[in-house]
């Protein structure tokens, strides 16, 4: 998006005429808004960036939100670095708070090369572990956490635990457990020898984390519970109580488990309602008709010129958002035609080896095709869930009295299910020889989210004969295959 902004901004009319009174008035009306909206000078820059601060540690983040908007437009080369570093900051922290990752990792970005460019080790590890919060990438985590790690042990011995913590998450996220180990034991102790129990709790439940992943459920669990809730953030408060819930449930602990999922949809609720990108574009908007109504004699000129612009950037947005779900399809298919070649690779090693092999081996093969069955399901779903039938689907699943019209619509949607997965199922019945057409059709029905009343009509089966099907399939199938579909 930034790509496209830089281009839609340096796009050279070529066929404006030169003395036109309305390109004239328009370009009047822009300079005059950046000589009022600069008219402040860059000596009030840090008095807002402290008053933003305020608004923000208070909580009222939608206010912080307003007071920075304005803040940005007084911002330019000769603003001082350390201001330009501090706004950024907490921009970031704003957007994060809201919810706004995306937002948050561009804030956080800049407020990292500032920081480097005033060689303040303090700063630069601060945006580098918030920059890291931001990160969805396995391999760009790591990196930033280890350049963390590098710069905290040389310069910055205190913060040394967090780096090292941080990185632990990254590798327990990549299923690194040994090397996250590692780094939770140094960073304990460091954080003992140097008296820094500040790090020590989080580094606690990084442990948990670990624990869990490794599936020491029991140390797990009593790790979790030891943490008191209230110290955690949020986003904390969720992981603990899913873990707990998930660590009780595996261990078939229903009665102690549900007492945890009332938490988890509470928690989950709550930072879904933050509605971030959708509270800042209000609060810019809300400024920009301020703006706009502060320059009354060309109001209406404005904001014809606003008008046109969203209606040209929505067109754009619109375009630009089907060529990004087309990529999207197309990378999806790339990587589904990759998982066909894996699957005929290792069905070809095994059937050149099937004279000397032994039920054993037989085995190690279904362990090798099942995550590619998986992942070709998942990847399939997703190109699914880019139609048009899974809105139909949502749609249909809310109705329990399907009509004549509806099940027009139910036909469609498993048409389109059964061309999009139907290779899928040849592969699943191809390792499987036990499952039948209809056998892999229902899994793949309810694995794209099918209510009970259109799974029955897509297969023309009643909800007694589909329990009988399931409980048929769980026979023929791994338990972690069939969990996989029926989870």
């Amino acid at each position: 998006m930034r790509k496209f902004n830089t281009w839609i901004w340096h796009i050279k009319p070529k066929y404006w005429r030169k003395r036109t009174g309305v390109v004239s008035s328009l370009f009047a009306i822009i300079s005059l808004c950046l000589f009022v909206s600069c008219g402040d000078g860059s000596d009030n820059v840090k008095r807002d960036l402290s008053e933003a601060k305020t608004i923000a540690y208070s909580g009222d983040y939608d206010g912080a939100q307003k007071v920075l908007i304005e803040l940005r437009q007084r911002i330019d080369d000769a603003t001082p670095t350390e201001e330009k570093e501090s706004f950024e900051n907490l921009q970031g922290q704003i957007y994060y708070k809201l919810n706004a990752k995306d937002k948050a990792k561009e804030s956080w970005r800049r407020a990292l090369e500032y920081a480097k460019v005033m060689r303040d080790t303090s700063l630069i590890l601060q945006n580098t572990f918030n920059l890291g919060l931001c990160e969805t990438d396995y391999a760009k985590g790591v990196e930033i956490y280890k350049y963390a790690v590098r710069v905290s042990e040389n310069r910055e011995p205190l913060m040394y635990p967090q780096a090292l913590e941080k990185l632990a998450q990254v590798y327990i996220q990549g299923e690194e457990y040994e090397k996250a180990g590692d780094c939770l034991d140094m960073a304990y102790k460091v954080s003992v020898a140097s008296n820094y129990d500040v790090a020590l709790q989080q580094i606690a439940f990084t442990k948990c984390e670990l624990w869990q992943a490794q599936d020491s459920l029991d140390l797990a669990l009593a790790g979790f519970k030891s943490i008191p809730a209230d110290s955690c953030s949020l986003d904390g408060k969720l992981i603990r109580a899913n873990s707990i819930y998930s660590i009780l449930y595996q261990r078939g602990d229903y009665i102690q488990a549900i007492e945890y999922l009332d938490s988890v949809h509470q928690f989950s609720d709550s930072i879904k309602s933050i509605d971030g990108i959708g509270r800042i574009e209000k609060i810019e908007n809300e400024y920009n008709q301020k703006y706009v109504a502060q320059q009354n004699r060309y109001r209406i000129l404005l904001i014809s010129v606003i008008a046109v612009a969203v209606v040209v950037m929505t067109a754009f947005f619109f375009i630009l958002k089907n060529m990004r779900l087309k990529r999207k399809q197309l990378d999806l298919m790339n990587q589904i035609a990759e998982l066909n070649v894996k699957i005929e690779q290792i069905k070809c090693g095994d059937e050149e080896e099937s004279e000397s092999a032994s039920n054993g081996n037989a085995t190690a093969t279904h362990e090798q095709i099942i995550p590619l069955l998986m992942e070709k399901f998942r990847l399939s779903k997703e190109i699914f869930l880019t139609s048009q039938e899974y809105a139909t689907l949502k749609k249909l699943n809310l109705i329990r009295d399907l009509g004549a019209d509806d099940k027009i619509e139910i036909k469609a949607v498993g048409d389109a299910i059964i061309g999009r997965f139907s290779d899928c199922c040849l592969n699943l019945r191809q390792s499987y020889p036990a499952m039948t057409n209809d056998d892999c059709l229902l899994c793949a029905i309810v694995y794209c989210g099918c209510g009970k009343e259109v799974q029955s009509s897509i297969m023309a089966a009643s909800d007694e004969a589909l329990r009988r099907r399931k409980s048929r399939i769980k026979q023929k199938l791994p338990e972690n295959l069939f969990m996989f579909f029926f989870r």
